[in-house]
């Protein structure tokens, strides 16, 4: 369960970005890509483990999903695809091969505090 290990980053991270000021994080922003391996009720979960007693106790977690792209390397036909099992490496518009570009990373892209 590699959520934890996202949980306790994304903790620290927002408690980082939140510094001096007492205020009580109340929804977390993060992106994840197609292929990251993220699992919403997991990461949830994770994080409520790992935010106990901090300022970040509580915080909804939202997750919006980063699709893969699939580029053709013989035409550059391009494709977004927002579930793992939808892509397809064969391009539909010639049949060329496709490259995979995106779609694992994670991060937090913005946080709301409690004015």
């Amino acid at each position: 369960m590699h959520e934890i290990s996202f949980a306790k980053s994304i903790l620290d991270l927002s408690l980082e970005t939140l510094g001096d000021r007492k205020k009580k994080i109340l929804k977390l922003n993060i992106v994840a890509g197609v292929f990251s391996g993220i699992d919403e009720s997991c990461l949830t979960f994770a994080f409520g483990m790992v935010s106990t007693e901090t300022y970040a106790e509580g915080a909804i977690i939202e997750i919006k999903r980063e699709p893969v792209r699939m580029i053709c390397r013989k035409c550059g036909n391009s494709r977004e695809f927002y579930k793992p099992d939808d892509f397809d490496r064969i391009c539909e518009n010639c049949g060329g091969d496709n490259k995979i570009e995106g779609g694992n990373g994670v991060y937090l892209d913005s946080m709301e505090i409690d004015e």
